[in-house]
């Protein structure tokens, strides 16, 4: 009986493997037992897709590089302010109050993921910021509810600078609140602020976006194949990789606004009667119920 269950398990196991293989090297069935190489690559990026980025690298060879859910992706570049919503968690220095408030506008911020390195907190402005996930020493009060980073500061005054690190939580009258574990603080942007990016999220990027594969895989023999044929397109999946963006990354556009269509007048003295004017009596060429529409006549159906 224990026999049976281990053979039906190592089955099930060998399954899942199998299809996750062929889920991330599509078009390589048959291939699973193929010793994988290492794969490296820098280039431009060609389009981005769910789970996938296609790029040319500086030799002109083109790769479909499928990226690893436990990649590590780290994307730098700038962002128009009105990219900038709710969700998203941010970092920048602030002179602000006992009640967390900014005594100024904040001209520069960065959008960043939350990592081991980089977490939620507040810190006095100059101190290192610690690793989260260590056990830090004894810290004084914080006046917001906080994490102070690694060290032992001077007790912060009720009002100095701040480094905050939390989520954009919402917009309230120009203002924005960011909340940071249990503590909150309210800061007012400058005009046209600089906004850095420092995410771990490839969906951002775009194409013309400059790409480096530090650490992946891929079957045997791929670059000979590329190298013979041009049109041929690698596979190979990322385990590491660095995006920057050429572009500043921006928000939704706005549906422009359609124009508003005067409304007709009364006519003047000698002026022909216009159609769809109260009170006016309709003109012969003008029968009841087929009134001219505002932008012109419909095309006949054919």
């Amino acid at each position: 009986m224990n026999h049976r269950l281990f053979t039906a398990a190592g089955l099930l196991l060998a399954l899942a493997a199998t299809a996750e293989a062929q889920q991330r090297f599509p078009g390589h069935r048959g291939r699973e037992r193929m010793k994988l190489e290492p794969f490296a690559a820098t280039g431009t990026i060609a389009g981005v897709g769910r789970g996938q980025i296609q790029i040319v690298t500086v030799t002109q060879q083109k790769w479909l590089v499928a990226v690893s859910p436990q990649a590590l992706v780290h994307v730098t570049g700038t962002a128009e302010p009105d990219f900038l919503r709710p969700g998203m968690f941010i970092r920048f220095t602030a002179a602000l109050d006992k009640k967390g408030k900014g005594q100024e506008p904040v001209s520069e911020l960065t959008i960043f993921t939350p990592s081991a390195e980089m977490g939620i907190g507040v810190w006095p402005e100059g101190m290192a910021v610690g690793d989260v996930g260590a056990e830090q020493p004894a810290q004084p009060p914080n006046p917001f509810g906080g994490a102070f980073g690694v060290g032992t500061p001077a007790a912060p005054p009720d009002t100095g600078r701040y480094m905050v690190a939390g989520r954009f939580v919402k917009e309230r009258n120009g203002k924005l609140l960011v909340h940071f574990g249990r503590g909150t603080a309210e800061i007012e942007l400058a005009e046209n602020p600089a906004i850095k990016v420092d995410v771990a999220d490839y969906t951002v990027a775009k194409q013309g976006d400059s790409i480096s594969v530090t650490k992946g895989q891929m079957y045997p023999n791929q670059p000979m194949i590329l190298q013979a044929n041009p049109n041929a397109v690698g596979q190979a999946m990322a385990l590491e990789m660095e995006i920057q963006l050429s572009q500043p990354l921006t928000g939704p556009r706005k549906k422009p606004l359609r124009p508003e269509t005067p409304k007709p007048g009364p006519p003047g003295p000698g002026q022909p009667q216009q159609p769809g004017q109260p009170d006016q009596p309709r003109q012969p060429d003008q029968p009841p119920g087929q009134e001219r529409p505002l932008f012109g006549d419909p095309p006949p159906f054919r």
